[in-house]
């Protein structure tokens, strides 16, 4: 309804675009666009979605916003459509967090653990994790089941090996999960010190490579390096600054 507002032409066809004109208030010449609807229940949000293409025009965009919204439309509220597929199950909740993450990655290496944990990094792991102990569950039970019988359905050694392999497998993506949840704004820790003290040797050793230059000259050292690393899993973003140790806030 809030489209045909705006392009009263506008009839949806399953599969296929609609390419029309837009009636938008303070222009007098129609402007071109193209609208999709998509059906639900196979778009981001579970429910239809209607897009609306048109001239990339600042002035533009900001007429056809204004015309939504007076139309009946309501600006989303931050991570709504997210929201709103994590409720229609299109999501669980590992997905739909790791789409915050692809936003607010600083770096490639913060967008590439937030792109992998979309991509069902965490979500298919733990759902392995899950059918591999409810097998040993089962084996478990039919044990006690049989306990008069000559029928050893899982050795404890097995047992135990495979608890650990799962309590390991979930203490890895508890890292993971810190690690994400700290991404966001790490720690700076800046090397402070005299010239030639040794800040990008100790750099490059706490980084595990050679990332800094390092000289027998005092001052080779001159651009500031950066490098996100961890110590102990605590990950924080360390600092070369290079010079005389000065870096800016």
């Amino acid at each position: 309804a809030i489209a045909r507002a705006i392009c009263p032409d506008f009839a949806p066809v399953p599969g296929q675009f609609f390419t029309g004109r837009l009636g938008l208030s303070g222009f007098r010449t129609p402007i071109s666009a193209e609208i999709y609807h998509f059906f639900a229940p196979r778009t981001y949000t579970g429910q239809d979605v209607v897009e609306i293409h048109t001239l990339s025009s600042q002035p533009i965009v900001d007429a056809l916003i204004a015309d939504c919204l007076n139309a009946g439309a309501r600006a989303a509220q931050p991570g709504e459509f997210t929201m709103r597929a994590f409720l229609a199950g299109k999501l669980d909740l590992t997905r739909a967090e790791a789409v915050l993450g692809v936003i607010e990655a600083s770096d490639r290496h913060e967008l590439k653990q937030a792109l992998a944990q979309l991509a069902g990094g965490m979500a298919q792991p733990l759902q392995m994790l899950r059918d591999d102990l409810l097998n040993l569950l089962a084996d478990v039970e039919a044990g006690l089941d049989f306990t008069e019988e000559d029928i050893r359905f899982v050795a404890a050694d097995d047992l135990l090996l495979r608890l650990g392999k799962g309590l390991a497998h979930l203490t890895n993506l508890r890292k993971q999960l810190e690690q994400r949840a700290h991404g966001q704004r790490p720690f700076r820790v800046v090397l402070a010190g005299k010239p030639n003290a040794g800040k990008s040797s100790l750099f490059n050793a706490l980084v595990r490579r050679r990332a800094s230059i390092v000289e027998p000259t005092a001052g080779v050292t001159r651009d500031r390096v950066t490098s996100l690393t961890d110590i102990d899993d605590v990950y924080f973003e360390l600092v070369d600054p290079g010079g005389h140790g000065i870096v800016d806030r």
